[in-house]
């Protein structure tokens, strides 16, 4: 749960740029499989400013890092990494999609609604089949296995082949919310034998008095 402090996502920049390659921002250009597209006129960082809405056609990704817009000096000038993720979490990057957390993270922690925590960055590739990007990024991902620098597993993109992932948040499993219940139920039982044993019970003040007692003693 220590995946956001400044060494951590640095180094996450440095491999994200060595999978990109040449076209490793998010103001000017976007990679689109072998060339360079410009993107929306207005270069301000996403989240700095409206921005007009943009089909992407070719090949994009999704990182944490564009937080900060990919950008070394700004992540680190920033003196509160958790602040600048919470206060951005709902806006969108500049390939139009929502900055939230649970693309960008995994492993969350949250207060409330506010991030805390993380365990690790996600940073996700998406390529239209008919351009070359694919084959860029494969080759570059070969580069970085033979990196002394990292650890990549699997060690070979040949090993595996095509996956589809989902990103779903559920606080509880079906199987825990049974045994939830079933111990509220339990307790609930427990405390009805309780009340009924009491003599008190012949008067209705006289329950209503035992219920709120026992309902604190229990609390």
């Amino acid at each position: 749960m220590g995946a956001l402090n400044h060494q951590l996502l640095e180094e996450g920049l440095a491999v994200q740029k060595t999978l990109l390659g040449p076209a490793n921002g998010c103001d000017k250009s976007v990679w689109t499989g072998g060339t360079q597209s410009v993107s929306p006129s207005n270069e301000k960082a996403p989240g700095d400013g409206e921005q007009e809405s943009t089909s992407w056609p070719g090949s994009f990704f999704h990182s944490p890092l564009m937080y900060w817009n990919s950008d070394l000096e700004r992540l680190k000038s920033d003196p509160n990494l958790l602040r600048t993720i919470n206060q951005r979490s709902h806006e969108k990057s500049a390939f139009n999609l929502t900055l939230t957390p649970s693309t960008v993270l995994a492993g969350k922690m949250f207060n409330g609604t506010k991030l805390i925590a993380a365990d690790a960055l996600v940073i996700s590739f998406f390529y239209n089949p008919n351009n070359r990007a694919d084959e860029e990024w494969s080759q570059r991902y070969r580069n970085l296995e033979r990196m002394d620098d990292w650890d990549v597993y699997p060690r070979s993109m040949n090993d595996i082949g095509s996956r589809l992932y989902e990103l779903r948040y559920q606080p509880m499993t079906s199987h825990e919310a049974t045994i939830l219940v079933l111990c509220y139920v339990l307790m609930a039982v427990y405390l009805l034998l309780k009340l009924i044993s009491l003599k008190v019970l012949k008067s209705r003040l006289g329950f209503g008095i035992v219920v709120v007692t026992e309902v604190r003693l229990s609390g």
